[in-house]
């Protein structure tokens, strides 16, 4: 089993580098070969399967743009080869031009100099005396939040059909949104038949979140044997309506910590920190509260049980 690296000092200097450098569009958009992300896959609110996207191969080209191969689509049960994906990086102009659904060749999919509500016509479908629509991109939020641990920037975007470039909403294609310093964190809805949430990647060589567990899906009960010196059980019942039993099965003497996390990775509860067990089969309870005593939401959350700096996660469905 892979060790797992957590965000401490390295990380926290790394990303103040990058904020004092400025972030722009290699930030919004990592670039480099060997960057990586992998994916929860959520259908129909039901965890299904892990994906990864990978940067095959970057270039810089005459004119001073980054040509980008990325391996997109790498689902991981069962493991495929996924589908290729080009990209052009203009750094000038904080532009990113890609396929798009509908599209006819590669068009500007990312614009890290709009606000909020701007748009943009990617592509006009038209002949020579009508034209017949609009495939568009649209900035719905830029926000501050927290991720993995550390606070950044976030752009939610928005691509739909519309007949006139002027509309604001029209045939949604799909939803994404991009964090500085990460890249894409979400990309679902509309066309698209299940959701992507980032449960980790590596920047630059920096790992952030966790890349290294495959998680077992809700819809089956299979993995209860896995290797290693501990077993991290599917909770029970699941869905759930306000409590549910997290069991966990270790066979030697250990400090353990399981944590119970949001879809966007945010802790939401500790269940056991740093505490000492002999080994053996154990149950614990999570009551649907927050560390702060709250009623969380309903949703999709993950616990972690995490021993040695190694760590065994599952997905659970809170249901009100």
């Amino acid at each position: 089993m892979k060790k797992i690296f957590t965000l401490g000092a390295l990380l926290i200097l790394n990303l103040s580098n990058l904020y004092a450098q400025g972030l722009d569009t290699t930030q919004w958009f990592p670039y480099k070969t060997g960057n990586m992300w992998e994916y929860y896959v959520v259908e129909d609110g039901v965890l299904v399967d892990t994906m990864q996207i990978i940067n095959e191969k970057d270039s810089l080209l005459p004119d001073g743009t980054i040509y980008l191969t990325q391996r997109d689509l790498r689902f991981i049960n069962p493991t495929n080869e996924g589908l290729i994906q080009n990209y052009i990086i203009d750094t000038s102009a904080q532009t990113v031009f890609g396929e798009h659904i509908g599209s006819i060749g590669i068009v500007k999919i990312y614009d890290f100099k709009s606000k909020a509500n701007d748009q943009w016509v990617m592509f006009i479908y038209q002949d020579s005396n009508t034209v017949y629509g609009y495939e568009m991109a649209r900035v719905l939020n830029i926000y501050q939040d927290t991720l993995f641990g550390f606070q950044t920037t976030l752009m939610d975007m928005g691509y739909f059909y519309a007949f006139d470039s002027t509309d604001t909403t029209g045939l949604d294609r799909y939803g994404a949104t991009l964090t500085r310093g990460l890249g894409l964190t979400f990309r679902g809805w509309g066309d698209i038949f299940y959701n992507l949430y980032l449960k980790g990647c590596v920047i630059d060589g920096i790992l952030y979140g966790d890349t290294t567990n495959i998680v077992v899906s809700v819809k089956s009960g299979e993995g209860d044997d896995l290797p290693g010196e501990f077993v991290l059980l599917q909770n029970y019942p699941n869905p759930f309506n306000s409590q549910t039993n997290i069991a966990f099965k270790i066979n030697t003497f250990s400090d353990i910590s399981l944590i119970v996390r949001d879809i966007l990775g945010k802790e939401v509860r500790k269940l056991l920190y740093n505490q000492e067990y002999l080994s053996g089969e154990y149950k614990i309870i999570w009551d649907g509260k927050d560390n702060n005593g709250k009623n969380v939401s309903s949703g999709i959350y993950f616990y972690s049980l995490i021993i040695n700096q190694e760590k065994l996660t599952r997905a659970m469905i809170l249901l009100k």
